[in-house]
């Protein structure tokens, strides 16, 4: 298992978040070898923010996606999500099924060269996948 961080200033490196963060846990997994070429690399992220982190959020104005169920590594779920999240969760295999609602593109904007994959909203907070190519 990868460090778990959780400085908001480390993951601002990576990712522009909202000013109204209460608390982040985040792993950086390197991909690859580098033998030919620079490695790349994944971020996963939880985000838990204020009411007025939410609003600050730079999602278009579109109406709110359906929930939906979304399948995270169970390690990873673990390791990032509050325990009263993780608690209500059945394993399936080493995944965990997770209610959420995705975010439109363009929700959580990157600070970096990381892609961001998906962010969906799970209880009061953001999951966030993000990589290099």
């Amino acid at each position: 298992m990868s460090k778990v961080h959780t400085d908001i200033e480390g993951l601002r490196q990576y990712v522009e978040l909202p000013q109204g963060v209460t608390h982040v846990r985040w792993i950086s997994r390197r991909r690859g070898d580098g033998v030919l070429g620079p490695s790349d690399y994944s971020l996963t992220a939880f985000v838990e923010m204020t009411p007025a982190g939410w609003s600050e959020l730079a999602c278009d104005g579109g109406a709110p996606a359906a929930p939906r169920s979304l399948l995270l590594n169970a390690a990873d779920a673990r390791a990032l999500l509050p325990g009263n999240i993780v608690v209500s969760l059945s394993p399936m295999m080493d995944e965990f099924r997770v209610p959420s609602i995705s975010l439109p593109a363009g929700c959580v904007r990157s600070a970096s060269v990381l892609n961001i994959r998906s962010v969906d909203r799970i209880g009061n907070g953001i999951w966030i996948s993000a990589y290099t190519m």
